[in-house]
């Protein structure tokens, strides 16, 4: 719990940091770069944390467990705001949908995450990497809805153009963030073990002028 602390307190202050100099720049009339990508919308500011109970409310409302660095962030830190690209997004915003969708929206994040670190470059006309985890099939049971390489995950960051930053819930991979396009480009799994470090990570690149929002 201490080294949680320690980070969680090293987090709060590089992001104020991060706040100051994005506000100076702004006040200069910088023109736009990439490490302040989408911050004239978050500001670099979290809305407020959330209660430890109000989280297992939303894991037993989707019967999902949140990784437990995802967890952490939410009920010290915030629950959405600052971030790369567009900022966080809050899961809590599923909680508004239909019955009918919240139920889909379960099973879709309960569904195997087949997601890989060692996949082959690919797009739109280069599949390799689509059949090496979803399978020859893979294209018929995608039209169906039966499977997605975007599965087992839960959206956190939009990117633009459909593209999207998620937390991988499941799998060998869980507790990781990968970028992808659903079937248009190779995911990116980051390489930050958890959250948090992913999150320090982005911190530090807008403070020492990285131009790589995403940080993979």
């Amino acid at each position: 719990m201490d080294a949680s602390r320690t980070r969680i307190q090293r987090i709060r202050t590089r992001l104020g940091m991060a706040r100051e100099r994005w506000r100076v720049f702004e006040a200069r009339g910088g023109a736009p770069r990439a490490r302040y990508f989408g911050a004239r919308k978050h500001r670099f500011e979290l809305a407020p944390p959330v209660t430890l109970e109000a989280v297992r409310q939303w894991e037993a409302a989707f019967q999902v467990e949140l990784p437990e660095a995802y967890r952490i962030f939410l009920t010290e830190l915030g629950e959405q705001g600052a971030g790369p690209f567009y900022g966080l997004d809050s899961p809590w915003g599923l909680l508004r949908k239909s019955a009918e969708a919240r139920a889909g929206y379960g099973g879709w994040m309960r569904a195997p995450c087949s997601l890989r670190e060692d996949l082959p470059p690919g797009g739109p006309e280069d599949t390799r990497w689509l059949e090496r985890i979803g399978g020859a099939d893979w294209e018929e049971r995608f039209n169906q809805d039966k499977w997605s390489p975007s599965q087992g995950t839960l959206s956190l960051v939009q990117v633009g153009c459909g593209e999207e930053i998620v937390l991988i819930l499941n799998g060998p991979l869980r507790g990781r963030l990968c970028q992808l396009c659903e079937v248009w480009q190779t995911p990116q799994v980051h390489a930050a073990p958890d959250f948090l470090t992913w999150y320090e990570d982005w911190i530090e690149g807008v403070i020492l002028g990285a131009d790589t929002p995403g940080l993979a």
